[in-house]
């Protein structure tokens, strides 16, 4: 038997314009993108511990951004990934991590 485990990953809109983040005159928006080391470049994203709930989970990953999530609390989408090369399969949640905005330093 495999083993297997949910990940939940978060996407987030980086806008062209953070001033009007639906405003695409400036250009289309980007999905925000991380990096650990020299992996690949991906949406930032954590394994569900056992008993959390799937939002606790993509809080854990906003507060390691330091953004809030948006009020409305969806998964946008779910992928089934088999077992691959000594890898677990994975079944990932896409949940809607929102607009990103730039802080502002004072």
């Amino acid at each position: 038997m495999s083993t297997h485990h949910v990940r939940v990953t978060l996407l987030v809109w980086k806008p062209a314009n953070a001033d009007a983040p639906g405003d695409v005159a400036a250009g289309w928006p980007q999905v925000l993108q991380v990096r650990d080391g020299a992996g690949p470049w991906q949406a930032p994203s954590v394994v569900l511990r056992g008993g959390e709930l799937v939002m606790g989970a993509a809080e854990r990953v906003a507060y390691a951004l330091g953004l809030t999530l948006p009020n409305v609390h969806r998964v946008l989408a779910v992928d089934q990934r088999p077992a691959a090369r000594g890898r677990p399969g994975e079944v990932v949640l896409v949940v809607d991590g929102g607009w990103w905005r730039a802080r502002t330093r004072r």
